[in-house]
């Protein structure tokens, strides 16, 4: 099957089945085999961790997220309507996988770091609202006292950005908590 016939049948169907490839492959494996690969699962930091509610805006730490389709991923499974907290990075990256989830789900993008214009340039026409902040803290600020009603808040990188994850993922939890 070519890829141009694969992608006519639609994101949903495709993942059905690419969920359907790895299930039959799963069913080869072992008892053994499966229980050490999922005994790692808990283990998994910062990725769609739930962080605080404060006055009814939910904070999601998912720090983890520094690919583009690990960040596609997470806010595909948003399930209100979303600020994003992405980092900025130096190097080209591809943001067009995530335009079309943005244009669904997220109303506001909080773009962290000097390296914005990319973030800006990709979803300008496709997230009503664009901010550019220098730090986490100012990020989780804004995002907390947006003008938006029902809104979740997730802070998913969607690049590496020279960071350490688990550094990134400590400072926006302290930072969502001070507030």
């Amino acid at each position: 099957m070519s890829i141009e016939v694969l992608s006519l049948q639609g994101e949903s169907r495709t993942h059905n089945g690419l969920a359907s490839i790895e299930s039959a492959k799963l069913m080869q494996m072992r008892n053994a085999h499966l229980k050490e690969c999922f005994a790692h699962v808990d283990e998994m930091k910062y990725h769609m961790e739930f962080v605080a509610r404060i006055r009814g805006i939910e904070f999601i730490n998912d720090a983890s997220s520094t690919t583009v389709e690990a960040t596609w991923f997470s806010l595909e499974n948003m399930d209100r309507d979303t600020v994003w907290i992405a980092t900025a990075a130096a190097a080209p990256t591809d943001y067009s996988r995530l335009r079309p989830v943005a244009a669904r789900k997220v109303k506001m993008l909080i773009c962290v770091g000097n390296h914005d214009e990319q973030l800006r340039k990709a979803f300008q026409g496709v997230v009503p609202r664009i901010l550019s902040v220098g730090t986490l803290a100012e990020a989780a600020h804004r995002a907390l006292y947006n003008d938006l009603e029902n809104t979740s808040v997730i802070f998913s990188p969607a690049v590496q950005g020279g960071k350490n994850v688990e550094e990134m993922g400590e400072r926006f939890a302290r930072e969502v908590n001070d507030l």
